[in-house]
């Protein structure tokens, strides 16, 4: 800085109490340059004005990265993180219900009064779904929302299920409700058996979600097909590694989470019989979640359960979850 210019807050008249702005929350920073430096300026001068304004700005940079140094004690509050905040491992200890185990793919969710969260376990835990836990653990940002990492937990008891709330896909699809122990349901359009877990796609509302359920009872899942079900059980997320959620997945205990309120008719006759150049059109007595019923030649079929491609007016591409034997 040249000679002659000075740097010094600029005080109204009057008395003030320094630290203190009328209208404004303390620690807001405020500074102002005026007048000139004298030239008999002293360094003890300068290092009086350095203090002060060290003074000013600390508050303002603790203020913009909240720190929760006595530990999280609420999902809400690890829902709120954003996920550089999560990334910072904030210590976390819960009282929670479990409300949705897995004990082979370890996945994990917990619900207390504020809300829902994931827990990356890295082994297993002696749980069951409905005890009631004390969680201890960090923070991680997760692929997609804050989650709970190298957790640790006490089984305290019995818990009791929160009342899952009803939702809608468009809530689901939003991301708000990852996480949470929630009620939907729709018409079952596929029904298949993946590593010991029964895997659902659900059609609802003109959209579609998949249901993962860990037990199940024997028999052929294709008795399901066209069934209109509701459930409840931990809403999950697919999504990519941008963060971005690309699918809703959830996930049910037991089948006894599953309710079917409709089951469908015996025989393929119950599905409408249309031409492939009418789908997709304007009909007033048909749902986008009512299956339809197609006929052709085949025409191509690569190995394994991969697109079956049959003749007609037009050609249809169709994916399948499994092989057909053609």
């Amino acid at each position: 800085m040249p000679p002659g210019h000075e740097i010094r807050r600029a005080v109204p008249s009057g008395p003030r109490q320094v630290g203190a702005s009328h209208g404004k929350r303390p620690g807001a920073c405020t500074i102002a340059v005026a007048q000139t430096m004298q030239p008999n300026c002293t360094s003890r001068h300068l290092f009086a004005i350095s203090a002060l304004l060290l003074c000013w700005f600390a508050p303002c940079a603790i203020q913009a990265e909240p720190v929760h140094s006595g530990g999280l004690d609420r999902v809400s509050q690890i829902r709120n993180l954003s996920a550089s905040q999560a990334a910072r491992g904030l210590p976390v200890r819960l009282r929670a219900v479990v409300t949705y185990y897995d004990p082979v793919s370890l996945e994990l969710f917990v619900q207390d009064a504020s809300g829902g969260v994931y827990v990356q376990s890295e082994k297993p835990l002696n749980i069951q779904r409905g005890q009631e836990i004390e969680l201890t653990g960090i923070t991680g940002p997760g692929d997609f929302a804050p989650e709970v990492i190298k957790p640790q937990v006490r089984v305290l008891g019995p818990g009791a299920l929160p009342a899952p709330r009803r939702v809608t896909i468009e809530d689901m699809a939003s991301g708000r409700e990852d996480s949470q122990w929630v009620e939907a349901g729709g018409v079952v359009h596929s029904a298949v058996i993946e590593d010991n877990r029964l895997n659902l796609e659900v059609s609802t509302d003109g959209r579609r979600l998949r249901v993962r359920i860990v037990n199940f009872p024997p028999g052929n899942p294709d008795r399901l097909i066209e069934s209109r079900v509701h459930f409840h059980g931990a809403c999950g997320a697919t999504f990519n590694n941008k963060r971005q959620l690309t699918g809703v997945l959830v996930y049910l205990q037991d089948f006894n989470d599953l309710v079917i309120d409709e089951m469908p008719g015996a025989t393929l006759a119950r599905f409408p019989l249309r031409r492939a150049g009418s789908l997709l059109r304007f009909t007033p007595d048909t749902s986008p979640e009512q299956r339809v019923r197609v006929r052709g030649v085949g025409t191509f079929q690569p190995p394994g359960p991969a697109p079956f491609i049959p003749g007609g007016d037009p050609d249809l591409f169709t994916l399948s979850p499994r092989k057909i034997p053609v």
